[in-house]
């Protein structure tokens, strides 16, 4: 099934006028190490401006100043303060981890901290790094129906061992029935993967998306829209849609739909598609 626009004011619905950012989910996002902290500024900044309540980014202390310079509404947590990962873990409704969150020693520690602590109501985005370290440290997952992977199609075929000339719709959406998760396959015509239900996918993707931090503003964007609206497969499938939606609209005048200016037209484009 292919998914279009009547998706978005059926997902984004104006706000209430008696709500606070306690009403629009609160989100933690692993990412960042030394030396990919742009990443996790993507991630956390899409996420922040797609409409989420309260976002807290756990990385490198090296990331705090830049963080703090782009993204003043967000918190931050330093990777190594495990009390207060844990606090924030507890209270979280969405979790986004992986963007930039390399394989050293100190990302694997981190990372199966925080996956061993996943809570059954929680919506868990694996991206990135995050799918690698899942891969490497064989983590097993007591609630995949929550989770949602968003790798390209290197990374599916890295983490699953189909490769991609192989990878048609019947033989992911047969790995998707086994691993009983939910699967953004990012390609020149994404689709999107539910376990045991028919796939989706949209069209209105570009080439001027082909440059780097575009897969850390959808996830960051997917954690947004899950921490607000409540569906979750329409949900997933209006935050990949509006994502090259944006993108394709900036590429009508510019050769490269940069991230870092995607991101500023999330809250106008939300607004113009809202519905009632």
């Amino acid at each position: 099934m292919e998914i279009t626009r009547e998706i978005l004011p059926e997902v984004i619905k104006r706000r209430k006028q008696k709500t606070h950012k306690g009403n629009y989910g609160r989100v933690v996002i692993l990412a960042g190490d030394n030396y990919m902290g742009g990443a996790a500024i993507l991630a956390t900044k899409a996420c922040v401006f797609s409409g989420a309540g309260l976002t807290t980014l756990i990385t490198s202390p090296k990331n705090f100043q830049p963080l703090h310079a782009h993204v003043p509404e967000s918190m931050v947590c330093d990777w190594t303060d495990f009390d207060t990962i844990q606090s924030l873990l507890s209270r979280a409704a969405i979790l986004l981890i992986g963007p930039g969150l390399g394989q050293t020693d100190q990302a694997k520690h981190v990372f199966q901290f925080c996956m061993e602590r996943i809570r059954p109501h929680q919506i868990v985005i694996l991206d990135g790094d995050g799918l690698s370290l899942f891969k490497d440290l064989h983590i097993s997952l007591s609630t995949p129906e929550n989770m949602i992977f968003t790798p390209h199609q290197q990374e599916f075929s890295s983490l699953t061992g189909l490769e991609i000339a192989e990878q048609t719709t019947p033989a992911v959406q047969k790995i998707v029935d086994e691993m009983k998760v939910h699967i953004v396959l990012k390609s020149s015509r994404t689709e999107i993967f539910h376990p045991h239900r028919p796939s989706s996918f949209i069209t209105n993707g570009t080439p001027a998306q082909a440059t780097g931090g575009m897969g850390d503003t959808l996830a960051g964007m997917i954690a947004g829209f899950h921490a607000q609206f409540k569906d979750p497969i329409q949900t997933l499938h209006a935050a990949v849609f509006l994502h090259s939606h944006i993108a394709s609209s900036i590429s009508r005048n510019e050769y490269v739909s940069l991230p870092s200016k995607m991101i500023l037209e999330i809250p106008a484009m939300m607004s113009h598609f809202e519905g009632n």
